[in-house]
């Protein structure tokens, strides 16, 4: 059985307090030199079930005890509750881990890295004549119920296509045509339609 670090350090009030006793009694003059049996060798090694002033529980965890864990001590420790949503200091960020972790927090508006790109709102959609730029009309890129009045046009996520939009010479790009679009023609002239 380890002794505790108080027991160790500071002697003891037992009935007998005479070397062997088990108790280190400084008050009767024991000590690591008169009386290895209750105080033990005077030389301090990790592992010896005490708790010297030389040691620590950082450095000497099998005398000491595991430390108590503190965010903020270089070292994520899990096992006493540290994560990257609670001593991110310790544990790092947890956006960029790969795993979108709603209990810590992370979704698509705070980090797109673990839990992709939000889909698009009204706000982020236009109405197209073309399938390549937003109409220049309020109204028609209110909503997707407006554009369907605004003649051929169609709704779409503003700014996701850099390719050829509606009417655009294809003939040397066969394969850059926006959305739905395909390009049609020969050899000598396509466009994407």
């Amino acid at each position: 059985m380890l002794e505790t670090c108080a027991s160790n350090l500071g002697g003891g009030d037992g009935p007998d307090p005479s070397c062997g006793d088990g108790i280190c009694t400084a008050e009767v003059g024991e000590d690591c030199n008169t009386c290895v049996d209750d105080c033990n060798s005077c030389v301090e090694e990790c592992g010896d079930g005490i708790c010297s002033m030389a040691e620590a529980c950082d450095s000497c965890p099998s005398d000491w005890g595991v430390c108590p864990s503190v965010c903020g001590d270089g070292y994520c420790d899990g096992s006493a509750g540290e994560n990257c949503n609670d001593c991110s200091e310790d544990c790092g960020s947890c956006c960029g881990d790969g795993s979108c972790d709603s209990e810590y927090g992370e979704t698509c508006s705070s980090c797109a890295t673990d839990c992709g790109a939000c889909p698009p709102t009204d706000g982020d959609m236009c109405c197209s004549s073309n399938s390549k730029d937003c109409l220049d009309s309020d109204w028609c890129n209110e909503n997707e119920a407006n554009c369907a009045s605004c003649g051929d046009a169609v709704w779409m996520e503003e700014g996701s296509c850099n390719g050829l939009g509606k009417w655009e010479a294809c003939t040397n790009d066969q394969g850059t045509c926006c959305g739905s679009l395909s390009c049609q023609g020969d050899q000598y002239y396509a466009q994407c339609l």
